[in-house]
């Protein structure tokens, strides 16, 4: 599937517009389109999104994810998705992390898992915005 096809770039919009686009679809544009941030931000909102996808892009797509509405289920079903998230955190990254522990949608369970396990690689501005975010527990 090649995104600058006329008709290609229709089947696109298509499959991401429709809600029962199947986790299997969404995966192969994952793998596919790395590059074009577009259909990855859009994979990453979209309800079917597969799970690996959240903590493979959580860094570059934030806003994204949190926004996905199947998200906060997915956490449920994956206890180490932060020790994912961080495991895969590159320095470059850290503007991203230190943006979302400060936002007022910050998961609780980042919140709750950082405190819980102090990484080296946490930075000092990073935690600072943890710990004043008016969620903290």
């Amino acid at each position: 599937m090649k995104v600058e096809e006329g008709s290609a770039v229709d089947d696109l919009e298509e499959l991401l517009k429709r809600p029962e686009t199947p986790v299997e679809a969404l995966s192969k544009l994952l793998r596919e389109q790395p590059g074009n941030r577009l259909v990855v931000a859009r994979v990453l909102a979209h309800p079917n999104c597969p799970a690996e996808g959240f903590a493979a892009h959580f860094p570059d797509f934030p806003e994204e994810i949190l926004g996905n509405p199947v998200f906060e289920l997915a956490l449920l079903t994956s206890p180490d998705f932060w020790t994912g998230v961080f495991n895969r955190l590159r320095y470059d990254h850290q503007a991203a992390m230190e943006r979302v522990a400060s936002l007022p949608s910050c998961p609780v369970s980042l919140l709750a898992w950082c405190t819980l396990n102090p990484q080296r690689h946490l930075t000092t501005p990073f935690k600072v915005r943890l710990l004043t975010n008016a969620q903290l527990p």
